[in-house]
């Protein structure tokens, strides 16, 4: 409850909302907690004026999915939205080059220059969507590692041209996700050294409601 009322206090410092319909796309940051009712979406939900519905599931990516339902952009349904948040990206690196000679996977999900790619295509589709789209970047790897540590050079390849592909786009906002982290913080990663901890999620959902209240 503690995590209800911190977001409920940063939606009223930002000002009153009108009803705001949010959709959140992507993989397991974004689903994790769920069956307790503390994932990043549901926290997001709590705060006054969002009305938010979740098709983010663990596992999914952009390319390369062995089940339609964990690509990411399958999980787009029919309708209209105020807001679509979305992250991803993670997962290919992990599955199509486990974090070593990535070159061509980032290239095929985000070019250098962030105008070409999986996912800048993906994100002009979703401008006849919504008004708003805001791309999560991931935070930091923790100062004890875990299973994404091979990937932080990528990550890092990743979150650059995201930055670069947001900037180029008028309605897509880049949200950087380590923003609210301290990699030495252990209580804000979940056990497996990956996922968020309800804290850890609590702080990244404030950090959804600014971006949206702006």
């Amino acid at each position: 409850m503690r995590w209800v009322l911190v977001l409920a206090l940063a939606a009223f410092a930002s000002g009153a909302w009108a009803e705001t319909r949010v959709l959140v796309l992507g993989d397991s940051i974004l689903a994790w907690n769920r069956s307790r009712g503390q994932s990043i979406p549901q926290l997001l939900n709590t705060v006054p004026g969002l009305s938010v519905e979740s098709r983010a599931v663990a596992g999914a990516a952009f390319s390369g999915s062995q089940f339609l339902r964990r690509e990411i952009r399958s999980q787009l349904p029919p309708g209209q939205w105020d807001v679509i948040v979305v992250n991803g990206g993670g997962n290919d690196l992990a599955r199509e080059c486990r974090c070593r000679g990535c070159a061509a996977t980032l290239d095929q999900l985000v070019g250098a220059d962030g105008k070409r790619g999986e996912i800048p295509a993906f994100l002009d589709a979703l401008r006849a969507r919504a008004a708003r789209v805001i791309w999560l970047d991931y935070y930091p790897v923790s100062v004890r590692g875990g299973p994404f540590a091979p990937c932080i050079d990528e990550l890092a390849v990743l979150e650059t041209r995201m930055k670069a592909a947001a900037g180029l786009r008028r309605h897509v906002d880049f949200v950087d996700a380590g923003a609210a982290y301290d990699r030495r913080d252990l209580s804000l990663y979940a056990r497996d050294l990956v996922h968020p901890t309800p804290k850890g999620g609590a702080r990244i959902a404030t950090l959804l409601a600014r971006a949206i209240g702006r």
